[in-house]
Parts: C-alpha cells; sequence; structure tokens
C-alpha cells in the first residue's frame, strides 16, 4: 500500500510539473511576443487624452489562435466621477495569416458601417476606419497583413485629442 500511494504521489508530482512547465512556457512565450508587438506608450497615452494618465490595465493572451496585447490608460483626474474617467483602450491581435486579419476586419466593418460617425481611412495600413460620434467616444481600426490595431478614447473630454489618435495611430501602425 505504501508503494501505491508512493507512486501515486510520484505521478501526482509528474502531471504537476508538466502542468507548471506548460504554464511557464506559455506566459515566457506569451511575455516575448507581446514585446515584438508596438506597444502604446504612456507618452503617448498622455498625448491622446491630453492629461497625465497610468496605465491601469496591460495583458497578453492568446485565444481562439488569436493572440491579444490589450492595455488600458486612465487620465490622473481624481474630480470625475467614478465611471466618468476617460480612457484609452488600445487592442493589438495577431492572426494565423492575414487571409484570417481581414475576414475579421471586414466582419468589424460591416457591423459598424452604418453607424453614424463611421467612415473608412486611407493611408493606414492595408485598410482602416475610423468612428466617433466626437462626443463620447473615438475608435481607430486598422488592419496591417496578419494584425488589427484597435484604439478608443471612451469619455471624451475637452483635452482629447483626435488628431493626436490619428498620428500615435499611423505610427505605431508604420511600425507593425
Amino acid at each position: 500500500m505504501v508503494r501505491k500511494s508512493g507512486l501515486l504521489n510520484h505521478v501526482n508530482i509528474g502531471s504537476m510539473t508538466r502542468a507548471l512547465f506548460i504554464l511557464l512556457v506559455n506566459f515566457f512565450v506569451l511575455k516575448i511576443q507581446a514585446q515584438s508587438y508596438p506597444l502604446l506608450s504612456k507618452g503617448d497615452a498622455e498625448k491622446i487624452l491630453g492629461q497625465p494618465a497610468h496605465l491601469i490595465m496591460s495583458k497578453a493572451e492568446t485565444k481562439d489562435s488569436i493572440v491579444n496585447y490589450r492595455c488600458t490608460y486612465t487620465v490622473n483626474n481624481t474630480g470625475a466621477p467614478a465611471g466618468k474617467e476617460s480612457n484609452l483602450y488600445y487592442l493589438l491581435e495577431e492572426y494565423q495569416n492575414k487571409g484570417a486579419a481581414g475576414k475579421s476586419f471586414r466582419h468589424l466593418v460591416t457591423a459598424n458601417e452604418r453607424m453614424p460617425g463611421f467612415y473608412l481611412l486611407p493611408g493606414y495600413g492595408d485598410e482602416a476606419a475610423i468612428q466617433t460620434d466626437s462626443t463620447n467616444f473615438q475608435l481607430i481600426m486598422v488592419r496591417k497583413s496578419d494584425r488589427i490595431l484597435r484604439m478608443k478614447v471612451n469619455k471624451i473630454t475637452r483635452t482629447s485629442s483626435l488628431s493626436e489618435l490619428k498620428s500615435v495611430t499611423k505610427k505605431i501602425v508604420e511600425q507593425m
């Protein structure tokens, strides 16, 4: 009985070791992949938001064979009521190939093209679109090869800058 228990403990430890190894490998692969992406700097986020800001979320993950890197900056505005802070959302998706990215981008365009303030944006990557209601949000989506970049300002303020959003987006796309 002792041997069986010892063997089971050895199997459980072996299984746990393999599982831990797989988790660590995935973590480092995602970290390396995220480091190879053109990232949104704090300085660029502050240019877009027009105010000092800080990073509140940053993560890389793989879901359905799509590698995602996302981050969120929020303004350092202590006077804004909860939920009314201006945020800048950044999402960079890497697909298996440019065909899959193109299909996903076309789906995004089809879902939004009839919305007010939506128009195609020439000169950014392979294809791009912008949407804004000029009051609450500004969104730019760009596909370049097998990657899609989305940047969105939510809760526009008097200091938010659509021209900086375009400029920073173009700079990031050129690095993709």
